[in-house]
Parts: structure tokens; C-alpha cells; sequence
């Protein structure tokens, strides 16, 4: 049983690891898919960076504390997105850069 048990937790962070380092955290986009179109390493440091969503939340929260009256609407909606715990403000399963790079070979389909 404690050997079923530790092979299953062995498992799972066999599982965990490899969607960390294949699959955007913030779009949820395989790293597959990304490649054929981008650098997948330059998706997730430039156009989906982890940190780069959790500091505007603190700056969010923080002008909400400090300077309520000076937020725009785009961080206000994000804030009562992020209040009701409504995330669709997040692009899961969307990435601006794929989706030009689709748009572009459409076009070059239609010529």
C-alpha cells in the first residue's frame, strides 16, 4: 500500500513537471502548438509571463487602496473580475502572437 502510494505521488510529479515545462500556465496552450509558430521559451517570458499577471493584480489591488479615484476602466473591470473570482480576463487557450500567426496563414492560403 505506502509503495502504491509513493509510486503514485512520483507519478504525479512526473505529470506535474512536464506541464510545467510543456503547457503555458496562463493560456493553458501546449508547447507543441506554440512551436510551430514561436519560440515557446519567448511566449512564456514575454507575452505570458507568470509574474508579469500576479505584480499588475498587486498594482491593481494596491491603486484600489491608494488611488481608487485614478484607476481606469480596463483595471477596474479587471478588479471586479478578479473580486467575483471571474477570471475571464485571463486569455486561457488565447495568445495574440498564434493568432496572427493564423490570421497571416489564412491569408497566404487565399492567395
Amino acid at each position: 500500500m505506502i509503495i502504491d502510494a509513493f509510486g503514485d505521488l512520483r507519478d504525479q510529479k512526473t505529470r506535474n513537471d512536464d506541464d510545467q515545462k510543456n503547457v503555458c500556465f496562463i493560456c493553458g496552450i501546449e508547447r507543441s502548438e506554440l512551436e510551430r509558430h514561436m519560440n515557446f521559451e519567448d511566449h512564456i517570458n514575454e507575452e505570458h509571463n507568470t509574474w508579469s499577471y500576479v505584480y499588475y493584480l498587486v498594482y491593481i489591488l494596491e491603486m484600489y487602496h491608494t488611488a481608487r479615484n485614478e484607476m481606469t476602466d480596463i483595471e477596474n473591470h479587471v478588479l471586479e473580475k478578479y473580486q467575483i473570482k471571474d477570471y475571464d480576463w485571463i486569455p486561457i487557450g488565447r495568445s495574440l502572437t498564434l493568432e496572427r500567426s493564423y490570421e497571416k496563414e489564412q491569408i497566404k492560403r487565399k492567395t
